[in-house]
């Protein structure tokens, strides 16, 4: 199996300052050739722009080889990006973060459960949800309809979604089956990555 990394990167004004963050999802292809990069792109960045807030705006996006072979081990799209995030609600602290957690199958040699993560600053909770005063910086619940809204609209259609060319949101071969969304809101840093 071919892997490939897509790279969403945005910025959002913070301290008075641009500062960038990205989301990286993994994909697992037959073939070097039928990675079709450009649909799934398009697709997550379409996904992504359903929950991030309005504040938050798309920059680029970037597909690469990560398969460790010199041949497959190149960056294969650079795309210039636009526009902001759909959500309008109320504005939250920027570095406060969702936790989107996806499953594994469990590990064939320590059968221990493993799990994937994406930190999503989405700097608003917007739309349907109905979340109260959430300018905080620290540790904060996130109410039910909001684990329910991000589940539905951004972890359960990255594990379903039909990817173009057959490929698979996974990780070193194996695909996420599961997602959840953790039921506390985080402080999570910019400098350290999302």
């Amino acid at each position: 199996m071919a892997q490939y990394a897509v790279s969403i990167e945005k910025a959002v004004s913070f301290g008075g300052v641009d500062e960038a963050f990205s989301n990286v999802y993994t994909f697992d292809t037959g073939t070097f050739e039928g990675f079709d990069d450009v649909p799934i792109i398009n697709r997550l960045v379409a996904i992504e722009k359903g929950v991030f807030g309005d504040v938050v705006n798309f920059t680029t996006a970037r597909s690469y080889g990560i398969a460790g072979l010199a041949a497959t081990n190149v960056m294969r799209e650079i795309i210039d990006l636009s526009g902001t995030g759909a959500q309008a609600g109320e504005s939250i602290y920027a570095e406060t973060a969702v936790l989107v957690t996806f499953d594994l199958p469990r590990s064939a040699i320590l059968r221990r459960r493993r799990i994937g993560r994406k930190w999503l600053h989405l700097c608003k909770l917007g739309g349907p949800l109905v979340v109260g005063a959430l300018a905080i910086a620290g540790r904060a619940a996130l109410p039910a309809d909001a684990q329910g809204y991000y589940k539905q609209n951004y972890g359960d259609l990255l594990v379903n979604e039909a990817w173009s060319g057959g490929a698979e949101f996974a990780s070193n071969g194996d695909p996420f089956t599961n997602s959840s969304v953790d039921p506390w809101l985080e402080h999570r840093q910019f400098h350290r990555g999302t």
